[in-house]
């Protein structure tokens, strides 16, 4: 399975990739194909099977940054009354802040 079918990610599950991805940093950065190994050890951990590619779950960690980011510092100007995720409504924002914290150390 490379990717082509759709994984609806719960919220628990999606917590669950953070708190692992954060866990298992140093395995991202060790040799070629690293980041291969180290999400399909992450996703057997998740118990995810045939369901969740480690190209999916790069993908998915990817689009977690960037949504972080985004709220990290949003565009000046906009406002929160479109009823737009903030850093207090986005249930991953506290999980990434600190995941990306510890990159950063």
């Amino acid at each position: 399975m490379e990717g082509t079918t759709s994984y609806k990610w719960t919220v628990v599950k999606t917590k669950a990739l953070i708190a692992l991805r954060m866990e298992k940093d140093d395995l991202f950065c060790k040799k070629r194909n690293a980041a291969k190994e180290a999400w399909e050890s992450i996703i057997k951990e998740l118990d995810f099977g045939q369901h969740v590619s480690h190209k999916q779950a790069s993908k998915k960690w990817e689009n977690l940054k960037k949504k972080y980011k985004e709220l990290k510092r949003p565009r000046t100007g906009t406002g929160t009354d479109q009823g737009e995720e903030t850093p207090a409504t986005w249930p991953f924002f506290m999980a990434m802040d600190e995941a990306i914290d510890r990159a950063l150390a």
